[in-house]
């Protein structure tokens, strides 16, 4: 039960740490290609129409805003074992 909750603890802090990093760490563009992507289900076709762009240049920015999202976390992670590690 204990893990569980640790579980769940950890997905909640990995949700707000994700959130802040499209907010505060995403160009626009990337924020918006992410955004449509991910989170409204679209394809890249249609979200380069809607963008005004190429779809390798959709492709291309999620990449980019991805490689971000996952420095950020690994970042975030590596640290908060680290933090955990000397208690």
């Amino acid at each position: 039960m204990q893990e569980e909750s640790t579980n769940r603890e950890q997905m909640a802090i990995a949700r707000r740490v994700l959130r802040d990093v499209i907010a505060t760490e995403l160009t626009p563009r990337q924020r918006q290609a992410i955004l449509l992507y991910y989170y409204d289900g679209l394809g890249k076709s249609e979200i380069a129409r809607q963008m005004g762009v190429n779809p390798s240049t959709v492709t291309r920015t999620l990449s980019r805003g991805e490689e971000t999202i996952r420095r950020f976390l690994r970042f975030f992670f590596e640290k908060r074992r680290e933090f955990s590690s000397e208690e």
